[in-house]
């Protein structure tokens, strides 16, 4: 996927372990020789519903180290920060380019493996945003990014209830769960998948890297014509707070009673709405058939997700049910910034009255309590914001280097 795609679509989860004689101190953690390993598992740390693992990554001089990653099934290129890839000493392999009014580095792949199993990047095209400094894009937390174009050639488990992650070689693990149709675009990698509402089905993309499930404002609107009682309000606050500014403050969020992905109900659903013509055209072109939307982390977290690529079918285990309760925050926008500081977007509206009093677009938001929230990740940011409704928040904004209190109560938004 385009690299901006990476922020608006994600736009856009138990390993069968191969015996070995022995265990040496470079396996994958089961007594695999890392040269031999079928699969690796690690652990997924779950932050504002988006995977994030640690991978081994080799040095030019061999020597190896830890780096984060967020795991996108709805990703393209891998992308690298700039000081990851000061630090693995990776030269370049093409020119600066410029990718949606950003400009990427095209980097040689480096040496990546999951647990004991080495990562084939053939044909995976390796970038670095030129400035993006410890992060591969603002507030992520991460250094990298693994997307599609790698998972693909695995089975992949995302395990949201146990907290897994876990690649393998076709043939290794053995599958379980309930099988649904996920036909996989050709060129992209990209899953997809249909839900049900009405009687009728509809195209979403399986999309582990965006936090919140995602859907075409002209698909919204009729639903809405047709259930005008659907809690709703203007501006994506909490989990749906993916990009920040105007754009945020004009999406729409929905509250939808009951969906359904096979034979799994989706109670309680929270979705935000995306511009038409972003899945319609752009996305459905990267698809094996058109979508309106996609399926992301606070769907996706209640299950465990195993993605059968090569035969395009995913297999599902409910832990648990969808969070309605993921929407009670502040009912602010956020947006990161380059320099780790950030910049309030707008405020949520409900029944055409503003949630929130006191607080101004543009204005810098320095502390929630005694937290410092610049350098934080924007997880950590949309996190210290949630809590009970009828809790109270204090927040401290910069407005014009006139530093401002406010005292705010969370309430339920949806």
């Amino acid at each position: 996927m385009r690299l901006r795609s990476v922020v608006l679509c994600c736009a856009v989860a138990l390993m069968a372990s191969v015996a070995a004689p022995r265990a040496v101190s470079q396996g994958n953690g089961n007594g695999q020789p890392a040269e031999t390993a079928k699969s690796g598992t690690v652990p997924i740390d779950l932050q504002d519903n988006r995977v994030f693992v640690n991978l081994t990554v080799a040095r030019a001089d061999g020597s190896l180290r830890k780096a984060r990653f967020q795991v996108d099934s709805g990703g393209g290129s891998m992308i690298l920060s700039e000081s990851l890839k000061g630090d693995l000493g990776l030269k370049r392999s093409g020119p600066v380019v410029n990718d949606k009014g950003r400009r990427v580095e095209m980097v040689i792949a480096p040496k990546v493996r999951i647990g004991g199993m080495p990562l084939d990047l053939t044909g995976v095209s390796v970038v670095v945003p030129v400035g993006s400094q410890g992060e591969f894009t603002p507030g992520s937390g991460a250094e990298g990014f693994l997307p599609a174009r790698v998972l693909r050639k695995y089975d992949v488990v995302f395990d949201y209830p146990a907290r897994e992650f876990t690649m393998a070689q076709l043939g290794v693990l053995k599958h379980r769960g309930t099988a649904v149709p996920s036909p996989i675009g050709e060129k992209s990698g990209f899953p997809r998948i249909e839900v049900a509402l009405d009687g009728e089905k509809y195209g979403f993309l399986l999309d582990t890297g965006a936090a919140y499930t995602m859907i075409s404002e002209t698909v919204l609107a009729q639903w809405r014509a047709a259930h005008p009682e659907w809690p709703h309000c203007t501006g994506a606050a909490g989990a749906a707070n993916m990009i920040g500014g105007s754009f945020d403050a004009k999406a729409e969020m929905f509250r939808i009673p009951e969906m359904h992905w096979g034979t799994f109900n989706l109670h309680g659903m929270g979705v935000v709405s995306r511009p038409a013509g972003i899945f319609e055209k752009g996305m459905s072109n990267m698809m094996p058939a058109p979508i309106v939307g996609a399926i992301a982390g606070n769907v996706l977290r209640a299950f465990r997700v195993e993605i059968d690529y090569a035969h395009g079918v995913t297999y599902l285990e409910k832990g648990s049910d969808v969070d309605e309760h993921d929407l009670d925050t502040v009912g602010v926008i956020v947006g990161a910034r380059p320099d780790g500081s950030y910049i309030i977007g707008g405020v949520v509206r409900r029944d055409g009255k503003d949630t929130v009093q006191g607080v101004e677009v543009g204005d810098k938001l320095v502390r929630i309590g005694n937290w410092e929230v610049k350098g934080a990740t924007l997880a950590d940011v949309l996190s210290a914001l949630r809590g009970r409704p009828g809790e109270t928040k204090t927040i401290i904004l910069d407005r014009g280097g006139k530093e401002v209190t406010v005292e705010r109560t969370i309430a339920a938004l949806l």
